[in-house]
């Protein structure tokens, strides 16, 4: 008798565990039908008649797909590159790696007193980085300098993506390529009505700039401030309203020369004579040498700046840095995709659909699917350095490209994702992480469209949305890591 209820009680527990079991999983499926026909409904929209859109969502834990559209058709990532880049650096280098400029004292064979400068192609250095390094040299009483040398080494000499847009070349976002880099490459110019006079001034030294100003006070033809191609001639034409000022972001073309500029300047006042007597070299920084200041950013630093803000220059600058440190021979574009993919191969992580030719999305030469970004994303989050890739990301309604996005959501906490937008494509890709319930990935590719982004943005808002309620339905059906 006893083994006969023994075995009774068996058969109830196990009826029990399988119904509840049973229960969880149609609670999940009704769920994940329900999430489907919401994003189904969102992509009848008549935006996307001629446009093409890919979507994936993925189940962080289980790697199951919880929707797909068009997820393995090959389109342009744009900023989503980043994800690529970012993900790559942080898998090849340490993470205590830093970006270092390095200010050394170094006595030629005709002993002449030379401080050499080593470029490292630190997007992050400012021209106030180089004032501080000069008056720290400045405070230890050296003998007088009387040339400077420069060492680009570390990054070859292509200064462009392959497939940029030669015509983009003005604008701040196409930026100028080098070893050493000063104020993000670009500088802002202001333009503003004083009493019937349009007055031109910048944030960097103008000596550096050639202003062609014919612009006119009062209404009519609208300002445009623009350069000349492959020049520092800076263009102000047309007309601003009176009392009225306008701001333009512009590359800098060969941000070298100010840099040396800065560094020659400040070294002259320095020593108390004219910055042009100073002697500048180019070459590779002598072995015997004295280093005397650094200006040093971490690779998380620069991480942040390339996921959280879609900074064009950190993505490149970041993927040379990665070849660079990895061949100890100048860095470049195709050496740091090749190590991408050698990274991407030991952790595990698919290069299907990934066909990349620069690190920040640029290029109209990218192809990605969005199963591709899917893996990246899978991939990453059981890597032991998911905590430093996620928290470059944006936050939803909080910080960089996601500032504005998602301000009225009430979970908009719990995304961590990346944007891309060049013309005619947009692209959302990233993280839901709430404290419980299931983690998704997810990856929403746009390409083909005419006009503002805006329209398209907002159907992925409400893609995330959806994804949201979907992980709150679950809350308490089983629990993540």
């Amino acid at each position: 008798m006893f083994h006969k209820a023994l075995f009774r009680s068996i058969v109830l527990v196990a009826h029990i565990l399988l119904s509840s079991s049973q229960g969880l999983e149609a609670q999940t499926r009704d769920a994940r039908t329900i999430l489907s026909e919401r994003i189904e409904a969102e992509l009848k929209s008549k935006l996307f008649v001629q446009t093409l859109v890919a979507v994936e969502i993925s189940d962080l834990e289980s790697g199951k797909i919880l929707f797909t559209r068009n997820s393995n058709i090959l389109l342009r990532p744009a900023s989503n590159a980043k994800l690529f880049s970012s993900a790559a650096a942080l898998l090849a280098l340490p993470p205590e790696t830093e970006f270092v400029t390095s200010f050394h004292l170094s006595t030629s064979s005709s002993g002449k007193n030379f401080l050499w400068v080593k470029g490292s192609g630190d997007p992050l250095i400012t021209s106030e980085d180089i004032q501080n390094a000069i008056e720290s040299i400045q405070s230890r009483s050296l003998e007088a300098i009387e040339g400077i040398g420069f060492d680009a080494s570390a990054c070859d000499s292509i200064f462009f993506g392959a497939g940029w847009m030669w015509d983009d070349e003005p604008s701040g976002f196409l930026p100028y390529l080098s070893a050493f880099c000063v104020n993000g490459n670009i500088v802002r110019v202001n333009a503003q009505e004083v009493k019937g006079r349009i007055v031109i001034s910048t944030d960097c030294d103008s000596e550096n700039f050639i202003f062609q100003n014919t612009a006119e006070a009062g209404a009519g033809t609208k300002l445009e401030i623009t350069k000349e191609p492959r020049s520092n001639v800076i263009v102000i034409r047309g007309a601003l309203p009176r009392g009225k000022s306008r701001e333009e972001e512009l590359s800098i073309w060969n941000p070298q020369m100010l840099f040396e500029a800065i560094t020659r300047k400040a070294l002259g006042s320095m020593n108390g004579r004219e910055a042009l007597a100073l002697e500048i070299v180019h070459g590779l920084l002598p072995k015997e040498s004295e280093t005397l200041f650094s200006v040093r950013h971490s690779i998380a630093e620069v991480i942040k700046s390339v996921n959280t803000h879609s900074n064009n220059l950190a993505a490149e600058m970041l993927l040379k840095f990665v070849a660079h440190s990895n061949t100890n021979v100048p860095g470049s574009t195709e050496n740091g995709l090749s190590i991408m993919r050698d990274q991407f191969k030991h952790a595990d992580i698919s290069c299907d659909g990934i066909h990349l030719v620069d690190a920040s999305g640029i290029s109209f030469y990218n192809l990605v699917t969005a199963a591709s970004i899917g893996k990246l994303l899978r991939g990453m989050s059981l890597s032991n350095v998911f905590q430093a890739y996620v928290q470059s990301f944006a936050i939803g309604g909080k910080d960089g490209t996601l500032k504005n996005r998602f301000r009225e959501t009430a979970d908009a906490g719990i995304i961590r994702a990346k944007t891309g937008t060049i013309a005619g494509v947009s692209a959302l890709s990233g993280y839901i992480l709430p404290r419980s319930g299931p983690r998704l990935a997810f990856s929403i590719l746009m390409q083909n469209f005419i006009g503002s982004a805006d329209e398209y943005r907002n159907v992925q808002d409400a893609i995330v949305k959806h994804c949201i309620a979907y992980c709150a339905s679950q809350t308490g059906v089983r629990s993540f890591r």
